[in-house]
């Protein structure tokens, strides 16, 4: 299962996570299902501001407000990979692992294509030995732009979420790529929990 894992982002762009299911839907992107298991996660919160209800992964706590203005935070602006403002910061003190929820700023799915490309291309020339993807699909009603580096010692999955042209938002998950395989099927069901209110 582990080596299955660790092979999973390459086989395709689409079906990045264990058990989701593609669908062909009549606009531009496909339509993706995520397995939810419960168990796996923390209470609901909601954002009326974003317009968003999400679980973290069980066992990733909020984080207090004193860690929006931390040296992570910065060292993920500086490479594009955390572009809005966080709104709710969880961590998982065990694996130091992150969920970080934010207010983004595109306007319209161009922007944020264009967006995409230009993190991935930073990413690429930083990280040469990485390996970067990216993919777009439909998650209910929000489209989203994914964009997932797996290092040697890292795992980043930023998913920029267009609720509507004007209201968009972005999720980045960052964990050592040691716990990755233990913590999939929790960052799966913390996906498949982003509604719409």
């Amino acid at each position: 299962m582990r080596c299955f894992v660790a092979i999973l982002p390459f086989l395709t762009l689409l079906f990045v996570f264990v058990g989701c299911k593609s669908s062909k839907t009549e606009d531009k992107y496909p339509s993706l299902e995520f397995q939810i298991d419960s168990a796996l996660l923390e209470p609901k919160i909601q954002d009326k501001e974003l317009g968003i209800e999400i679980s973290s992964p069980a066992g990733w706590e909020k984080s207090d407000s004193t860690f929006s203005n931390s040296g992570t935070l910065k060292e993920l602006r500086a490479i594009d990979m955390l572009v809005g403002n966080p709104q709710h910061i969880f961590q998982h003190n065990q694996t130091n692992s992150l969920c970080i929820l934010s207010k983004f700023a595109a306007n319209s799915v161009e922007n944020t294509e264009t967006l995409i490309l230009k993190v991935k291309s930073g990413l690429e020339q930083q990280f040469p030995s990485a390996k970067i993807s990216t993919a777009t699909f439909l998650k209910d009603t929000i489209l989203v732009h994914q964009i997932m580096l797996l290092s040697p010692e890292y795992v980043i999955l930023k998913l920029v979420c267009e609720l509507d042209k004007l209201k968009s938002f972005e999720v980045v998950y960052i964990l050592p790529k040691h716990a990755y395989a233990d913590q999939l099927r929790a960052i799966e069901s913390s996906i498949g929990s982003i509604l719409g209110l």
